[in-house]
């Protein structure tokens, strides 16, 4: 009798546990899913399709943009582009930002687009060398890599140029020159 009552006792305080944890399970978990929800609705998740390669189409990507909202390659489709892989810690990719923001202001009239894609840094580094730049272009982080291995990045700075069809026109490893980024951004402007 006293190892029945005992047996109750623990059958009670067990099922009592099981009914605590489905409660807390119910209140916790729907705000959990709604916080989660809520997170990628604003969050933009990386997404790329395609391999570089000069001649064809260029990889489209989606990106979440350094400074706010998200990047998509497509919303450059139309007009002629300029991507750039870029990092705040990058001496040469620091010495580019100037040359790339002369060139955004003379080419502007002609619909380019230049994008900056940050590659292996530290967001908020990147976000305030940006700031500290003034660069008025369009910046996304690849914090995961995915855009840099689809357009083949091994080092940086690299810049590739798109045609307003979306194809890649040409691709410069390492740094231009003011002179070598006005010619390639011309091979663009003459192609549309």
């Amino acid at each position: 009798m006293r190892f029945s009552l005992a047996l109750r006792k623990i059958s009670l305080r067990f099922f009592a546990g099981v009914l605590a944890a489905i409660f807390v399970g119910l209140i916790i978990t729907p705000n959990s899913s709604a916080q989660a929800a809520t997170k990628q609705k604003s969050s933009c998740a990386p997404r790329v399709q395609g391999e570089a390669e000069v001649g064809r189409l260029a990889p489209t990507f989606t990106a979440k943009g350094l400074r706010f909202g998200c990047i998509e390659s497509s919303q450059y489709l139309g007009k002629p582009a300029v991507i750039n892989f870029w990092a705040s810690w990058c001496f040469p990719c620091r010495k580019e930002f100037s040359l790339l923001k002369t060139a955004q202001k003379k080419y502007r009239k002609h619909g380019l687009s230049i994008v900056g894609i940050s590659y292996k840094d530290i967001p908020s580094d990147a976000r305030s060398f940006v700031k500290g730049k003034q660069a008025d272009w369009s910046f996304a982080s690849d914090s995961g890599g995915e855009i840099a291995m689809s357009y083949r990045v091994r080092a940086i700075p690299v810049t590739f140029f798109i045609d307003e069809r979306g194809k890649l026109v040409s691709q410069v490893f390492g740094i231009l020159s003011q002179r070598e980024l006005n010619k390639e951004i011309n091979k663009l402007i003459k192609s549309s």
